[in-house]
């Protein structure tokens, strides 16, 4: 990545206008919680993947460089993880959204049926 968009910077700044670089990385990780991920996944596929992502390759680098100490590491994943649990804290402390939104702005002439519609959904939400 860092060297296509080098090479892109370089080109644009010389004049010969903007580049599409494609990045294309394997999901690692299971669609959702509430499936069996294993119908559908290669295990190898994913051990193999897993080595060669950016983000270990580049934890891999700065170690090897000297910059990154296993401590260093562990402190900013933990970090990370605290910065991550207050912020679904404040996520899930949010009242829930009107289901209006959801129709908001879809139609530019809403259906006859939009009114009844909504008050369907706000009747099945009322009971969940």
């Amino acid at each position: 990545m860092f060297e296509a968009t080098r090479e892109a910077v370089e080109r644009a700044r010389a004049g010969g206008g903007p580049t599409f670089i494609e990045a294309v990385s394997y999901r690692a990780a299971p669609h959702a919680t509430a499936d069996d991920p294993s119908v559908y996944i290669d295990h190898g596929r994913v051990e193999e993947e897993r080595r060669r992502e950016c983000v270990g390759r580049f934890e891999g680098y700065l170690q090897r460089r000297g910059l990154l100490s296993d401590e260093l590491r562990d402190e900013i994943r933990d970090e990370a993880a605290q910065v991550m649990r207050e912020a679904i804290g404040r996520a899930e402390a949010e009242p829930d959204p009107d289901p209006a939104l959801l129709f908001e702005h879809t139609f530019a002439s809403p259906p006859r049926s939009f009114d009844a519609d909504l008050a369907e959904l706000r009747r099945i939400l009322a009971h969940e």
